[in-house]
């Protein structure tokens, strides 16, 4: 698993000027082919600063079981399955890493699922930065292209 650190400076526009900005930086887990039931079920732990004995108690499941889980050495039976994608709001198909084939690869299903927890305000923020992004990675090319020509 690699970790890397990221920084995002969001603004908030009102009438197109910046009325407010603030910084805050996270470290983003890279776990893009190292996705598993385990793998996601820990994420889910982690967003929600938990423990797992927290979640086992919460669950009325023993805590070596959810270790099992989150190791990779055991996985749940089918009703747990429901409890769990119950319990953190996100589908089994989530859990269980399953793509049905409307987005391309786990990064576009760990996006949806992100977006689809925010609130209006956050979204519009998510958006926002993401329109940075996009304008930054044309400013790249466009410079790219400059030079090799």
């Amino acid at each position: 698993m690699k970790y890397f650190k990221t920084h995002f400076v969001v603004c908030q526009r009102i009438s197109g000027i910046i009325e407010s900005s603030f910084f805050f930086s996270f470290t983003i887990k890279s776990e893009v082919n190292d996705m598993s039931f385990g793998n996601n079920l820990r994420t889910l732990i982690e967003e929600r600063n938990m423990t797992q004995k927290e979640l086992a108690q919460q669950m009325n499941i023993a805590p070596s079981t959810i270790g099992s889980y989150v190791q990779n050495t055991r996985e749940p039976d089918f009703a747990t399955l429901k409890l769990l994608a119950g319990y953190f709001d996100v589908s089994i198909d989530y859990l269980l890493d399953y793509s049905s084939g409307e987005t391309e690869n786990h990064q576009e299903d760990e996006m949806l699922r992100i977006f689809r927890s925010l609130t209006e305000e956050q979204k519009n923020i998510c958006i926002e930065q993401c329109r940075v992004f996009v304008c930054m990675n044309h400013k790249k090319k466009t410079k790219k292209r400059k030079l090799s020509s």
